[in-house]
């Protein structure tokens, strides 16, 4: 019977054990927006520190499609602002996880973009 049980609980999660990916994708939703909405009124420091946020969420329960918007995001935001340093490395690990996704084209979008920087 606790066999059963078992694969019952494996095989159909209730809503609480569905409920926790749930609210970090929705948080993580928000934070994104938030960010975006931020750095539109030209409020950079905030959108930083929103992007940062939903990075580590997105870190946390390993959602590399955030990750990688958080660090293009990161990363363009930090080339703007004169950040070159950080904007390197923020292309570097976005082309990490684009790598390990097997997206090539995002992969040559980060890799150009760090030529670019070397030109500097």
């Amino acid at each position: 019977m606790l066999i059963i049980s078992i694969f019952w609980i494996l095989l159909f999660p209730t809503e609480d054990q569905i409920a926790g990916p749930r609210q970090n994708r929705l948080l993580f939703q928000r934070l994104f927006q938030s960010a975006v909405s931020y750095e539109s009124k030209g409020e950079f420091g905030q959108a930083s520190a929103d992007l940062l946020r939903a990075l580590s969420i997105s870190r946390r329960f390993k959602y590399s499609y955030g990750q990688s918007r958080c660090l293009l995001k990161l990363a363009i935001l930090k080339w703007d602002l004169g950040h070159i340093a950080e904007s390197s490395e923020y292309f570097d690990q976005a082309r990490a996880v684009f790598i390990n996704a097997y997206d090539r084209r995002a992969e040559e979008y980060c890799m150009k973009c760090l030529k670019i920087i070397q030109l500097y």
